[in-house]
């Protein structure tokens, strides 16, 4: 870990010299993995974006969530990709943030987190998204429901999830999460 940190602090700045096309230099690369659950992902997927294109594509963690070592050790490896590093990353992984930034604080790379798509967004994407037949733009992008905070497909319990009582449209594993969940939802919820 000391020598990718050491290499890190060295590297240069990707956003000198990057230029995406549309006047906006690369100061920021997104790490997305390709799903959240075991069905969706089962090959633990990621693909780190660098100007709205992918850096790295299809890089295959060990496990769905990633190690701490696994994130840093493709922020190196996109690094070494780029010919330099950015200014930010965004990683949709929550746990890993404040520890990433305490590492990289020397590299100046700032860590911050960007949440996995809601239901809701993906639902609007599928409702706006002009290659999709009508009757696709109606199906749910995943094939069992799932919390909408941390993905989980089960309840704290392990039993079913809870609906939200109003729309009938959005999962929780628990009632905290349902809370947290409300500041985002209230704007798509919908009696059903």
């Amino acid at each position: 870990m000391k020598r990718i940190l050491t290499r890190l602090i060295a590297a240069p700045s990707a956003s000198i010299g990057y230029d995406s096309g549309d006047g906006s230099s690369n100061k920021m690369w997104v790490f997305r993995r390709h799903g959240y659950t075991e069905r969706e992902n089962p090959q633990h997927l990621v693909t780190v974006m660098q100007g709205g294109m992918p850096l790295i594509p299809f890089h295959k963690y060990a496990a769905l969530v990633p190690t701490m070592f696994e994130m840093l050790t493709l922020i190196d490896k996109s690094v070494t990709a780029a010919k330099g590093k950015p200014g930010c990353v965004a990683i949709d992984v929550e746990y890993g943030i404040e520890a990433l930034n305490t590492l990289l604080e020397g590299a100046n790379v700032y860590i911050m987190y960007y949440p996995p798509p809601s239901a809701e967004e993906i639902a609007y994407s599928n409702m706006t998204n002009p290659h999709l037949s009508p009757a696709e733009r109606l199906l749910n992008p995943t094939d069992a429901p799932c919390c909408a905070v941390c993905h989980s497909e089960t309840s704290e319990g392990g039993s079913v999830l809870m609906k939200c009582s109003r729309c009938k449209n959005q999962y929780y594993c628990s009632k905290e999460h349902q809370k947290l969940h409300w500041k985002k939802h209230k704007h798509f919820c919908m009696p059903a």
